[in-house]
């Protein structure tokens, strides 16, 4: 049934660009140039659903790698025992993509003195994933899996350097 709905909606997609580029298209003046104009509009709109996604991909990825598990020297808390303590998500500004920051400080489980920090990314997807059934309410983004930076990774790069955590 959802590959149904969703060679619909492509269907349907790919009509309306086609009718919309050959209905503007239509206005240039010069044939030798209309062709290429009509092309040029109808490659802008099969795409332009996705151009969040792509853009905030990158956005996204950039973020991670700077500021993510991925970036952080773990050698302070190398075979300790630690609590991470998670704060509360907030937004973070100027991204394509709806993109939501978790501040995480890695503590000694005994001291509770802060060894290091880092922060996991969330992001809900894009246009499409959000705004339309295609979605399915799902809170993943497309073309990144899990929509997030931080969980998988953190688990297996605390597991490498023999660092354990408690709740």
């Amino acid at each position: 049934m959802i590959g149904l709905l969703f060679l619909i909606t492509l269907g349907l997609w790919v009509w309306g660009g086609y009718w919309l580029a050959c209905k503007i298209g239509g206005q240039v003046k010069s044939p030798r140039w209309r062709g290429t104009v009509q092309w040029s509009i109808f490659a802008a709109l099969m795409f332009a659903p996705f151009a969040d996604e792509v853009v905030g991909k990158w956005q996204f990825e950039r973020l991670c790698q700077a500021n993510g598990i991925q970036s952080v020297d773990l050698s302070p808390a190398r075979g300790k025992t630690v609590r991470i303590r998670r704060e509360a998500d907030e937004a973070v500004p100027a991204t394509l993509l709806r993109v939501s920051q978790r501040r995480m400080t890695v503590e000694d489980a005994q001291t509770s003195a802060p060894l290091l920090h880092f922060n996991n990314y969330h992001s809900e997807g894009g246009w499409v994933m959000r705004y339309t059934w295609l979605g399915m309410g799902s809170s993943h983004a497309m073309l990144f899996p899990g929509g997030s930076c931080g969980e998988v990774l953190q688990d297996r790069r605390l597991l490498a350097a023999n660092i354990k955590e408690v709740q």
